[in-house]
């Protein structure tokens, strides 16, 4: 098991690799959601189709700047909120 350090605090990959896929999970649902196709979110985005399926399916480690040109082709927006 491999481990990022920063800043005191650790993070395994596989840590990362999971928070990866709930994100591409949950935009898969919102866009599911508007009944939107990948064709039209990367159109509305800028992005590749290619990449917003591997973003989709947890496989792309994105910037903030990316997830936020989806939220905003999504009419969404980024929130972090503290685990219970």
């Amino acid at each position: 098991m491999s481990t990022l350090k920063s800043s005191g605090w650790m993070m395994t990959t596989e840590i990362c690799n999971s928070e990866r896929e709930r994100i591409g999970q949950r935009i898969t649902e919102i866009r599911s959601a508007k009944n939107m196709t990948i064709q039209e979110l990367s159109e509305a985005s800028g992005i590749k189709p290619a990449n917003l399926i591997r973003i989709e399916a947890g496989r792309y480690a994105t910037t903030l700047d990316i997830l936020n040109k989806i939220a905003q082709a999504l009419k969404s927006k980024i929130e972090i909120v503290e685990n219970f």
